[in-house]
């Protein structure tokens, strides 16, 4: 029998919490060559990629997103959800280094995670 892991305990008690991943589909969430990646979605193979996947709005920091995008306009944004921020929606209309969609399904989603350099999460 092998010992699992505990993380924390809470309130004194002799049995911890354990951590347990949400399941990921596998056989459609796999890594593929980011080139090919690119390629597929007609993305610049050299500029550094970085992207966003969830609902852009004020309680979820779309503010650290604005800004980020603001200060990096060498780099491309893609970001993917529902957008709940009227500053944010300016903003994709006036800088040229955002990609919005404000959907996508897991079969194209795949192609835009092994497409990105780095994945921001708030």
């Amino acid at each position: 029998m092998s010992k699992k892991p505990i993380f924390f305990k809470l309130f004194g008690w002799k049995v911890g919490v354990e951590y347990l991943p949400a399941p990921v589909d596998t056989d459609i969430f796999k890594p593929i060559n980011k080139k090919i990646a690119r390629k597929k979605l007609k993305l610049h193979l050299n500029k550094k990629i970085v992207i966003f996947v969830g609902r852009v709005k004020p309680r979820k920091g779309s503010d650290v997103l604005i800004e980020l995008i603001k200060r990096n306009k060498n780099m491309l944004f893609i970001v993917i959800g529902k957008s709940e921020d009227k500053e944010f929606e300016k903003l994709i209309k006036t800088h040229g280094n955002v990609i919005y969609y404000a959907k996508k399904n897991p079969e194209e989603l795949i192609d835009y995670y092994n497409a990105a350099d780095i994945s921001f999460l708030l």
